[in-house]
């Protein structure tokens, strides 16, 4: 059974407004930085851009301040799907894909197929996931299923180099039957941690100097399938959003993981040193390593800095944060803080955080996050014919 510590989250209604928040960057679209050999019509024309497939998901800042992207591939006509930021002349942004084009080529093995998201780790080495699978989520072309995968990219070097591939064994990481979606980095011991955000979800550990990976589910992975997402006074019930693990962090001391679903309103947190000493096979021993810490929001990714976790609300579209650490037990009057008054417009679905490594230890840190809409994406509800619209954002905050 689960350890249980109360933490009473969704009642509070405490406002912390710890900086002005800012919208770095503004998209009713994505477009692309093309050249001679991957230009715009031709693209168009062979649909492999498709304008209304395209949406932003994942995060992250280098140590150089380059900011990088993801684009899944849950549907067809994505071009790019690891990308960088690059700026023009005009103040738009433009998606350039990373390491390359030619690294980014649908149904070439050994190429980057659909990455969901990535993170930076302080040894400014880039974790990238790839699902392996595409297409799960349009109607109109075939799911492709294939070995999901973790690159390591070097971005200490002029001319970024993968240094590392590894593929997920199939009893660890179904190839047709999984979805990893976030991951968090120990840079000391150089092992990372996933969530898997398919069927009954799950907890994977990769070990990068044994090569060497696992799986962990119990209760605490799967989603409640009863719950009912209400988001900006639309019913979308319990059969749309039925993802299960999906947001997860990290300690500084990396001692210790927090995880939650999508369609769930609890928070986990569970020892790191339970996941690499233990086998992953027992599944009762995993349900009594976590623990419930109590309820909150249903949120999508969730970001740990200086003892503090951040969420997005996705019911109310907005941030919020909470004081924890790795093994404090809150007290009972605790109350997480909403950072900020909800705003459908520019924090509808907080989908991925990261922290700027840019930033020298003497300035306070900026946390930037995506707000995608997923919600509008997902039911075919978002305007793309609209170039004003606001349908996706880039926000950042100093906190």
């Amino acid at each position: 059974m689960f350890h249980f510590v109360l933490v009473c989250l969704i009642a509070c209604t405490t406002s912390v407004f710890c900086s002005e928040l800012e919208i770095f960057a503004k998209f009713s679209s994505l477009n692309y930085t093309w050249d001679k050999n991957h230009t715009y019509s031709d693209y168009l024309v062979n649909k492999q851009y498709i304008v209304e497939n395209c949406l932003l998901a994942g995060i992250n800042v280098g140590r150089n301040g380059d900011i990088y992207v993801t684009v899944p591939r849950w549907k067809n006509g994505v071009p790019g799907t690891l990308n960088k930021l690059e700026s023009t002349d005009s103040g738009e942004y433009l998606l350039n894909p990373f390491p390359s084009w030619d690294m980014q080529r649908e149904g070439v093995d050994g190429d980057l197929q659909n990455v969901q998201s990535m993170t930076i780790d302080k040894k400014n080495r880039m974790w990238v996931i790839d699902v392996g699978r595409e297409y799960f989520y349009t109607k109109t072309k075939k799911t492709v299923n294939a070995a999901a995968g973790v690159w390591l990219i070097d971005l200490n070097l002029d001319i970024p180099v993968v240094i590392d591939k590894y593929y997920f064994p199939k009893d660890v990481v179904s190839f047709d039957n999984s979805f990893l979606n976030d991951v968090v980095v120990d840079d000391t011991l150089d092992i990372a941690y996933f969530t898997d955000a398919w069927d009954d979800g799950a907890i994977i550990v990769f070990d990068l100097a044994s090569r060497s990976s696992k799986r962990f589910s119990g209760v605490s992975t799967a989603n409640d399938k009863s719950y009912r997402m209400v988001i900006d006074g639309h019913k979308y019930g319990n059969k749309i959003f039925t993802t299960p693990s999906d947001g997860i962090a990290i300690t500084e001391d990396y001692s210790a993981l927090f995880f939650c679903q999508v369609q769930g309103t609890t928070l986990y947190r569970v020892p790191t040193s339970f996941l690499r000493e233990s086998s992953g096979d027992d599944m009762s021993a995993f349900n009594t390593a976590v623990e419930v810490l109590g309820r909150k929001e249903p949120s999508d990714g969730i970001k740990y800095l200086d003892g503090t976790l951040f969420w997005g609300a996705l019911t109310e579209s907005t941030l919020y944060s909470m004081q924890i650490s790795a093994t404090s037990l809150p007290d009972m009057n605790l109350t997480a803080s909403q950072m900020f008054p909800p705003n459908t417009e520019t924090m509808q679905w907080l989908d991925t955080f990261a922290i700027d490594l840019s930033v020298s230890s003497e300035v306070p840190n900026r946390l930037y996050f995506v707000s995608n809409k997923l919600n509008l994406f997902t039911t075919g509800k978002m305007d793309f014919d609209d170039k004003d619209a606001g349908n996706m954002h880039i926000m950042r905050v100093t906190i």
